[in-house]
């Protein structure tokens, strides 16, 4: 009997010490092939968004199923919710509060990097040959570049927790080192059981819909919308104020051309399906989807659309951070 025992302690070292030889010599090869090999799964983080003006936070939930399902729920401190969704159909950008569906750049999400999406921090660090990792603890930390190319972010920080095989935080960092993105997984379900029903766009919008008390309110009195720019472009001027029962207007000239419009919106009786967007930013009311031309987000009831030949990505980003209404 002492004989198996031992025997059983022997083995159980030996594997032990196999493992811990593994990380050793290759961690990022055992991170990366666990999370790779998974067939689903569910994760919770805290987001946050380091800028200039006023830090982003978000709460942000995923569900994924393989090969390339994905579920991904955007929400603010006041309850604002917008959710992305790939299926074998394409992708959509929802935003269950005005039954607006939007359709999605289909390259999405390995067209760059996310820091709360598994396959697409494992993606960035297999791409970088020259990624390296240290071992503190239990805990895997691995540094590798970004090619996020709209980004200021150029590298990442991912910490891994070996003994229960789950992520613990993704830093992205720019070139000096500062923080620009920070995800702190809370919760991780690994070969969580998922059914395609949960990634059906008009199965989720009928299920939020269902969700709310009151689906009929009655529409709001036409009120007039004061709105405020406090980022405009260098060599630009406010060139035209526009402001009518229900939608404000203001056009911008010089260097660089472009429009902003902020109007009510309506609770759609039914889904309805708008324009393509390419990209996206986060905002403290939510996701700015960015389109070819145009950009637009959400706050409450009120629609806001920055229009612009001219305008790079920051910009517009930099323009819809800092737009106040009253």
């Amino acid at each position: 009997m002492k004989k198996i025992l031992y025997s059983f302690v022997f083995m159980l070292l030996l594997l032990t010490t196999s493992c811990d030889s593994k990380l050793e010599k290759d961690g990022i090869k055992v991170a990366c092939d666990y999370l790779s090999s998974l067939d689903s799964y569910s994760l919770d983080c805290d987001m946050t968004i380091y800028r200039a003006n006023k830090d982003v936070k978000m709460d942000v939930t995923v569900d994924y199923l393989k090969p390339s399902y994905y579920r991904v729920t955007f929400s603010n401190n006041n309850g604002h919710e917008q959710i992305i969704v790939k299926n074998a159909d394409g992708v959509y950008v929802l935003t269950p509060s005005l039954n607006k569906e939007f359709k999605f750049d289909s390259q999405w999400p390995l067209n760059s990097s996310h820091a709360y999406l598994i396959e697409a921090l494992i993606s960035t660090i297999k791409e970088d040959t020259s990624a390296t990792f240290e071992l503190n603890g239990d805990t895997l930390i691995i540094n590798s570049k970004l090619n996020n190319i709209n980004d200021s972010a150029t590298k990442l920080k991912f910490y891994y927790d070996t003994k229960n095989k789950k992520p613990q935080k993704v830093l992205f960092l720019d070139d000096n080192d500062n923080e620009k993105i920070l995800v702190e997984f809370n919760e991780f379900n690994p070969n969580k059981e998922l059914k395609a029903e949960m990634f059906n766009s008009k199965l989720i919008m009928e299920e939020k819909s269902n969700s709310k008390e009151n689906t009929n309110e009655e529409k709001t009195e036409e009120t007039s919308i004061d709105i405020t720019c406090g980022y405009v472009c260098e060599g630009v001027n406010l060139s035209d104020y526009i402001i009518e029962d229900n939608y404000t207007v203001l056009c911008y000239t010089g260097d660089i051309n472009y429009t902003v419009v902020v109007q009510k919106v309506d609770l759609y009786s039914s889904v309805i399906s708008m324009d393509e967007y390419n990209d996206y930013d986060y905002l403290d009311s939510g996701l700015l989807l960015i389109g070819e031309n145009y950009s637009r987000y959400y706050v409450d009831d009120l629609e806001v659309s920055i229009y612009s030949n001219n305008l790079n990505r920051d910009e517009v980003s930099a323009i819809a951070s800092d737009i106040t209404m009253s």
